[in-house]
């Protein structure tokens, strides 16, 4: 599956998602209003991780949309978050290095998504949280 399609396949999901309950726009503005409430009243060792996935899926679409909104997620967590600017410098170094592994499909196309979200279980970003838990 090329970049293209695994993008297209993750923006459709999340607008499936949202199509799906068939809100009006004001519910959807209330929807937003409890998630922004959710996510500041979560602890700041999920921050950290979303965080990281957002930096992993930046660097995994550097061609594509899902660039600049996972760039604009990474912006929210720190803005929300409460972690010196050195945990989040090295949650990039980490999320760089994690990049590098080689995630391909068995037919040879590549898993960047499945990479992004693997890195929820990598022991280096949990040693790097742990302390924010």
């Amino acid at each position: 599956m090329s970049q293209r399609w695994a993008a297209l396949i993750l923006m459709a999901g999340m607008l499936w998602g949202c199509a799906a309950n068939g809100q009006k726009a004001a519910d959807t503005a209330a929807q937003g209003q409890q998630a922004y409430t959710t996510q500041s009243d979560e602890l700041e060792a999920q921050r950290l991780e979303k965080f990281a996935v957002s930096q992993c899926l930046m660097h995994a679409f550097p061609d594509n949309p899902v660039k600049a909104d996972a760039g604009r997620a990474s912006g929210g967590y720190v803005e929300l978050g409460t972690s010196g600017p050195e945990v989040y410098e090295e949650i990039v170094s980490l999320v760089q290095a994690h990049r590098t592994k080689p995630y391909n499909s068995k037919s040879g196309e590549s898993l960047f998504v499945m990479q992004c979200l693997d890195l929820l279980h990598d022991p280096a970003l949990e040693a790097l949280i742990r302390p924010a838990r």
